[in-house]
């Protein structure tokens, strides 16, 4: 199991909440630890490491913005990721976090296929930043060639030139036939795929691709608008690993392709 080894601090002042997730982490292999606030938190890195932080936003006493800026300010966690999860879902909220230093940003309820997924990417993506030295480019980030697929141009054009300023090199397609085409004449590192397609739609092509070896552990993000607890559910199933809801907000999406590449890297021993 991927998780096995690895430590989780998880972070929430409601009881039930705290439990539950600790609970669910601890059923994925992680060793887990809790805290009920910010400042017991702090305490607690204080004295253990941790691979990463599920930290709660809304928090009496010490928030989470206020953790995110003790974090920040201490370099013995710089690598640690921190990923948000709470109910607050203001854009205002989700852009203060990033900044402070979050990578990523989870609205409540959870879902916990698609945390498993973020949480071990993101896990990944720190240890390759580790053993790369901070601040040097990776194979996770400048370079990777990435397949969106989506019928609609405008949607395209928008990721494309979203994608290409962050670095990575990009290839487009309108349908699953096209992507399919693409996907045979050239390297393709991580596909972006949209769901309500016509003809042939994301799940179908999904399918499609995860029965093919040759893109067995193609890493595949669903960038979707359908927010439905059954359409991730199901995607992630199919062999999707990440769900995104649209609209994006462009710095997470970075930050989980790189999550994704960087699991993909270590699967593969690359």
């Amino acid at each position: 199991m991927q998780a096995l080894n690895r430590s989780v601090l998880v972070v929430d002042d409601n009881d039930m909440n705290r439990d539950l997730l600790s609970r669910r982490m601890e059923q994925e292999g992680y060793h887990v630890a809790s805290a009920s606030g910010g400042r017991q938190a702090l305490e607690i890195l204080r004295q253990e490491r941790f691979d990463l932080l599920l930290l709660d936003l809304m928090m009496p006493e010490m928030d989470g913005f206020q953790v995110l800026e003790h974090l920040k300010a201490d370099v013995r966690n710089t690598n640690m990721p921190v990923m948000m999860i709470t109910a607050d879902n203001d854009v205002e909220s989700v852009k203060r976090c990033i900044k402070l230093g979050a990578v990523d940003y989870i609205v409540k309820p959870i879902n916990m296929a698609v945390l498993k997924s973020r949480a071990w990417g993101h896990i990944a993506k720190a240890n390759q930043q580790h053993a790369t030295g901070a601040g040097k480019v990776s194979y996770a980030t400048e370079g990777a060639r990435i397949l969106a697929v989506d019928d609609v141009a405008l949607n395209r054009e928008l990721l494309a030139n979203r994608l290409s300023k962050a670095g990575y090199i990009v290839k487009t397609a309108e349908s699953a036939d096209a992507a399919l085409r693409v996907l045979g004449m050239e390297v393709i590192h991580l596909m972006l795929l949209d769901l309500m397609m016509p003809d042939v739609d994301g799940f179908q092509l999904l399918e499609q691709i995860r029965k093919n070896p040759r893109f067995a552990h193609l890493p595949v993000i669903i960038l979707s608008g359908e927010d439905s607890s059954d359409s991730m559910t199901r995607g992630l199933a199919l062999g999707a690993d990440d769900y995104v809801v649209k609209p994006f907000y462009a710095p997470i999406l970075k930050s989980r392709i790189d999550a994704c590449l960087a699991a993909e890297r270590l699967r593969s021993g690359g």
